[in-house]
């Protein structure tokens, strides 16, 4: 500061601790522009202050939206899963339906040779 830099070249002892300057008028040709200046100042915090406010408004509840949509598709892909591994799938069903049980009978063993010299069927 210059007048705490002169007060210190006289080695008077005297801190400056702050400066307050008491009805200050700007001279006409430039009040307007001064206070047009003061006025965007105080539009820009208010508009700050009120974007702050609508995001700490907004974002939480966006965040626990798309946590719920989130959770949502998880279930939904989970039951998805669950059906599925439930429900036999068509192959297995075939080759549980076509699947006998194996015996070693004397009929088999007859029934087994017929069809090798028999080459057409008896169904």
């Amino acid at each position: 500061m210059l007048l705490q830099s002169i007060l210190d070249q006289y080695q008077s002892g005297v801190q400056i601790a702050a400066i307050q300057l008491q009805d200050v008028d700007p001279p006409e040709a430039v009040a307007a522009a001064f206070k047009d200046v003061t006025n965007a100042k105080e539009d820009r915090e208010k508009l700050i202050n009120q974007s702050q406010s609508y995001r700490n408004d907004i974002l939480p509840k966006a965040k626990g939206e798309a946590a719920q949509v989130v959770n949502q598709a998880k279930g939904y892909a989970q039951a998805r899963l669950n059906r599925a591994q439930e429900r036999p799938t068509g192959s297995s069903l075939r080759s549980k339906n076509t699947t006998k049980p194996k015996t070693s009978s004397a009929s088999d063993s007859i029934l087994k040779r017929w069809k090798r010299f028999c080459p057409i069927s008896t169904r």
